[in-house]
């Protein structure tokens, strides 16, 4: 019998297109199986997938599953919302002059939460499932290398035990 421990890392790496990512997993002891995942905005549809192949191959342990994404610079879009702009800068009249206030900037007005966002360009419906198959796929290579971690780490336990006992 080989012992298994419940403490790995893994990182595996992927891309589909413009977007690439990065899965990084990390387990430690734990009674039961607790997954928790943190996944981008827009990713939320990737829980069940993982929670059911981390189900499928650990038993026991916490484990931490986060997903970092990014998008080639060409595939965003900066949006500016004119109205918010237009209100503040309305504001930002008014108060012109007053004491102890510098003129306003619009960078300083364009830096404000709400008036620029940076969004990525509508995906198609194909689009999404592919690159989720793609994702899922990686993070399988993660949960692999996850697998091999903790035999490694158990291996070690292993002969250490041993050692002991003779």
């Amino acid at each position: 019998m080989s012992l298994a421990s419940m403490t790995g890392f893994a990182r595996a790496e992927g891309a589909d297109g413009a977007l690439s990512w990065t899965w990084e997993l990390k387990s430690v002891n734990g009674k039961n199986l607790d997954v928790r995942a943190r996944l981008p905005n827009g990713f939320d549809e990737l829980d069940g997938g993982l929670r059911a192949m981390a189900g499928e191959r650990l038993r026991r342990g916490h484990l931490s599953v986060a997903l970092q994404v990014s998008r080639a610079a060409g595939d965003k879009e900066v949006r500016v919302n004119e109205e918010v702009l237009t209100q503040l800068l309305e504001v930002a009249r008014r108060h012109d002059g007053a004491p102890g206030t510098a003129p306003v900037r619009l960078d300083g007005l364009l830096a404000l939460r709400g008036v620029v966002d940076i969004v990525e360009r509508h995906e198609s419906e194909d689009g999404r499932e592919s690159r989720n198959v793609a994702l899922l796929a990686s993070f399988e290579d993660a949960l692999n290398l996850l697998t091999e971690s903790r035999a490694a780490e158990g291996g070690r336990i292993e002969s250490v035990l041993r050692g002991l006992i003779d």
